[in-house]
């Protein structure tokens, strides 16, 4: 009886390893690589969606033109005396009234645009669109300021027993001047405030909700990772470790005669 001993190579699972490194190499870069090509289309979209910083061009115009004409009509309405007819205050007040209708119209449009920007992204609204709805803030608000001129009047009014003089004031005595008193302040004060009030409350609780939702993701995803990463090193050092012609000497046992 005697014994001999074999040789019985083992590289083939060294190359097993090798090309299962490899394949999780390639997925996983690959799957980089597919982020790092999503990713500009999602900023050009999410840039393409976010026009706010159009509206407040808009906003920041009405505000200058709140702050250049007030000061002159005011230094007007003090030392010179052209308030002396209906139209004449009419005339004086439509851009008094008008521009910070129009600067109100633009904040409720601003609130608008975040809320579709933040809840409904695919509802936002175009370049083009936009613009129309600045035109349109610009054209309502306006013709609301222009429509809350209407019940204002030349009125005479008596100081004392020997001063008088005329101012221009609003009318309150009509049913129509009272309906239109009570349905511009409706649409200029309490709705808009009513929009930003909930748009502003909607986007803080989002926001608090995504802090939450985004620490716990980033916490899960670290660990995640650190495994992954734990598990792609020992497959790669078991990998160099096989990577050598690996043998196995197999003693079997030869039966003579």
């Amino acid at each position: 009886m005697g014994y001999q001993h074999g040789v019985t190579g083992l590289s083939c699972r060294g190359t097993c390893l090798h090309l299962s490194w490899e394949q999780e190499q390639r997925q996983f870069l690959g799957n980089f690589k597919k982020l790092q090509a999503d990713a500009p289309l999602a900023l050009g979209k999410k840039h393409e969606c976010s026009l706010t910083l159009y509206f407040m061009k808009s906003l920041a115009i009405t505000d200058l033109l709140c702050s250049l004409v007030n000061a002159p009509l005011t230094c007007m309405f003090i030392y010179v005396d052209m308030l002396n007819s209906d139209w004449a205050c009419k005339v004086y007040h439509m851009p008094l009234f008008g521009l910070p209708c129009i600067t109100i119209t633009n904040l409720t449009v601003i609130a608008m645009e975040r809320y579709l920007a933040i809840f409904r992204p695919f509802w936002c609204p175009s370049q083009s669109f936009s613009k129309k709805l600045v035109i349109m803030a610009w054209v309502v608000g306006g013709s609301l300021g222009i429509i809350l001129t209407l019940p204002i009047r030349n009125t005479h009014v008596v100081i004392n027993s020997e001063v008088n003089t005329s101012t221009c004031l609003a009318g309150n005595e009509k049913v129509w001047e009272k309906a239109v008193f009570s349905v511009v302040m409706f649409l200029v004060y309490f709705v808009p405030n009513l929009v930003m009030l909930y748009t502003a409350v909607a986007i803080i609780i989002n926001r608090r909700k995504r802090q939450e939702s985004s620490q716990n993701k980033f916490q899960y995803i670290d660990t995640g990772t650190g495994m992954a990463l734990q598990g792609f090193k020992n497959v790669y050092e078991h990998n160099l470790r096989l990577s050598y012609p690996v043998t196995r000497y197999s003693l079997y046992r030869e039966e003579t005669a």
